[in-house]
């Protein structure tokens, strides 16, 4: 450890005792691991929970709090807590110390994984992109501010919770809006980070075009998208894209054969999407640890929001029966949105044996596996009502949500232009 690294660990602690605010202003950018020494993750710690407490943070009370928690002994007793306190540098300057020890921290952090890629890359056995996707979560790790794994003390948690409550109350709701005032208001707001969400119906109720609707809508909003398709080419879903935002048939794009109007749109239409941070990969037959690996780099690459799978019955996973695979399956997609933090919307299958068209869908209806409905945090199932129109009325049953309410809405498909828009006049896109 170098001169400069124990010159500032000791100027962060010592700035801790001599100013009250210390604490308040370091604690954004540090936690215990950053320090190098036992004494000073102890007296960090200690320092934490005295300011959730409320209590001053001085040499007293420092010392008493490591003495209760049975760690005084451990780090040199009461006269190495002192010894802080003497000949410091100016604690206005704690955040430029915190800095340097925060770098020295991830330097020590990044050999440690160099060290375990380089063993782990050494070894004959595993896929390279499944080893590739876990170096890129422990390289996100390192480098996020806040990411690193492990316990957190539930003070820590809370206040960071009642900020983000804070902020939705006077900026809105925090998740991703799926674009539909509808179906966001039952989902109070839109998607939470870390959600899976299962959109689930019979082939032809439009559950691909819906995804590729919410990835229009979110995308107009800024976000950044990536679109996972294993049953279609990414020129089909590009294809049905344009359909959607110029308002043209998909039947005239297929043939070729528009108008110069909507030639005109279709040109509009392709300026939209090159606007758009939007991906997709349609590489047949992935893993679910393939999956959170390219959104992985993707995500470091440029960023992420949201992450679509068409569809999950696609995925590839082992397993005794189908049954257990696509349990693996869901519970691989639930990692994958925990992991990089952000809502993945999955379709999915309903038996067709257990679905009569007198009757709207239920979550018994979901095909292959009970687990899917238990690793998601929503589920939404598609049902149309027939109305004789050249475009239906499709019920939107959110049967599922874990953090909020129920309930059914509806929305209006155009199967010929593949767009799904809000039901009753003036619904627009």
């Amino acid at each position: 450890m170098s001169a400069a690294t124990v010159a500032a660990e000791r100027a962060v602690l010592g700035a801790l005792l001599a100013d009250a605010e210390a604490f308040a202003r370091v604690e954004p950018i540090l936690d215990a691991e950053d320090f190098s020494t036992d004494l000073g993750r102890a007296c960090w710690r200690a320092a934490g929970r005295l300011a959730r407490a409320g209590a001053a943070v001085d040499v007293v009370t420092l010392t008493a709090d490591l003495e209760l928690a049975g760690d005084l002994g451990r780090v040199g007793g009461a006269a190495a807590v002192s010894e802080l306190a003497e000949g410091l540098p100016d604690p206005a300057n704690v955040e430029h110390y915190a800095a340097i020890l925060k770098g020295a921290g991830v330097k020590r952090e990044l050999a440690t994984f160099a060290r375990w890629l380089g063993a782990e890359a050494a070894q004959a056995e595993g896929a390279g992109e499944t080893l590739a996707g876990e170096a890129a979560g422990r390289l996100a790790r390192i480098a996020g501010p806040g990411g690193k794994a492990g316990a957190e003390d539930v003070g820590a948690i809370a206040s960071r919770e009642l900020r983000r409550i804070e902020a939705i109350g006077t900026e809105g709701s925090a998740g991703l809006s799926l674009g539909y005032p509808d179906l966001d208001r039952i989902l109070a707001g839109g998607l939470e980070p870390g959600a899976l969400a299962i959109v689930a119906a019979r082939p032809g109720v439009g559950k691909t075009a819906l995804l590729g609707n919410v990835a229009i809508k979110a995308c107009d909003r800024g976000a950044r998208a990536m679109l996972f398709s294993l049953e279609m080419p990414s020129e089909a879903i590009v294809r049905r894209l344009l359909a959607a935002l110029a308002r043209v048939p998909l039947t005239h794009l297929r043939e070729g054969r528009l108008d110069s109007e909507e030639w005109n749109r279709l040109a509009w239409a392709q300026d939209r999407l090159d606007g758009y941070r939007l991906a997709i990969d349609d590489t047949p037959a992935l893993t679910t640890d393939q999956v959170l690996a390219r959104a992985r780099r993707r995500a470091l690459a440029g960023g992420l929001d949201l992450v679509l799978v068409d569809y999950l019955g696609k995925l590839s996973a082992r397993g005794e029966n189908r049954t257990a695979a696509v349990g693996a399956i869901a519970r691989g997609l639930k990692d994958a949105a925990r992991a990089l933090n952000v809502p993945v919307i999955a379709a999915a299958q309903l038996n067709r044996g257990n679905v009569r068209e007198d009757r709207p869908p239920t979550l018994s209806d979901l095909r292959d596996s009970g687990e899917i409905e238990q690793e998601a945090d929503v589920v939404i199932l598609l049902a149309p009502i027939l109305t004789g129109d050249a475009a239906r009325v499709v019920q939107v049953d959110v049967a599922k949500h874990r953090n909020g309410p129920t309930g059914a809405c509806k929305l209006v498909f155009a199967e010929s232009t593949v767009r799904f828009t809000s039901y009753g006049a003036g619904g627009g896109r």
